[in-house]
């Protein structure tokens, strides 16, 4: 995506997915760095759609002023959605999220692959 057109209709796509696939999440979280304009969007898409949820994201360098630290936005908690543009491996979602893992957090994963794709993510 590199217009708003084509970042909104996307995160339409990833909305319209969420709603009809039934997956049950508490929060959205978008991983830096093309997370975090598709996690936002699809926040926004999702409350247009009546399901409104909380928000995040994480920088992939911790700030030591302002409101500091790597997460920006709601607390992670409960079944967490995380939204990237692409998760082949998992590997940079679960290097920032892993260590969660010990909070009982279950992550789910959307991803694009040329059309809105949402999938249960066990690995992360």
């Amino acid at each position: 995506f590199d217009d708003g057109a084509k970042l909104g209709k996307l995160a339409q796509f990833y909305a319209k997915a969420l709603v009809a696939s039934g997956i049950e999440f508490d929060m959205i979280f978008g991983p830096a760095y093309k997370g975090i304009p598709l996690g936002a969007a699809v926040s926004i898409e999702l409350a247009r759609l009546g399901h409104n949820v909380p928000f995040a994201y994480n920088r992939k360098e911790a700030k030591d002023h302002g409101e500091g630290g790597t997460l920006v936005g709601a607390p992670l908690k409960g079944r967490v959605l995380i939204v990237d543009d692409v998760m082949s491996a998992g590997t940079a979602s679960r290097r920032w999220y892993g260590p969660r893992r010990a909070t009982q957090r279950r992550a789910i994963c959307a991803q694009h692959l040329g059309h809105a794709s949402v999938l249960h993510c066990p690995a992360v």
